[in-house]
């Protein structure tokens, strides 16, 4: 295996590449796409049945929670996000709110540390 400008890629691994990056951007549309009601499918049933007191999460807030999670890593970066996420998602009571308060544990947690570690000299 050689590497640098040299190198040949094979032409798998764009396939390979290609796919993947595919799959997660269709995950993430599907994260981000609000569900149908039940209204909508016909189902008049369950409608109002129970009074909710939380409501669904936004486009804003699905895309702050997905992106506050994979960013909880960089320091500061991500405790930004995620308290954003968290503020976006105050009111709802779906997998949002759940995801930008885990990660924003895992931020402020890493972002504690990296602010001792400069503090200390550890880190420059």
């Amino acid at each position: 295996m050689q590497a640098g400008l040299l190198a040949q890629i094979p032409l798998a691994w764009f396939g390979i590449s290609g796919a993947a990056l595919g799959g997660l951007a269709g995950a993430l549309i599907m994260l981000l796409e609000p569900r149908s009601s039940e209204s909508e499918n016909g189902d008049f049933s369950r409608q109002n049945s129970r009074p909710s007191l939380t409501h669904s999460s936004g486009v804003v807030g699905r895309f702050l929670a997905v992106v506050g999670c994979g960013l909880c890593w960089f320091p500061i970066l991500g405790l930004i996000l995620n308290l954003a996420g968290l503020l976006a998602n105050q009111q709802a009571g779906d997998w949002a709110k759940r995801v930008s308060l885990m990660s924003l544990v895992i931020s402020a947690g890493l972002s504690t540390l990296f602010v001792i570690l400069f503090a200390l000299g550890v880190i420059s």
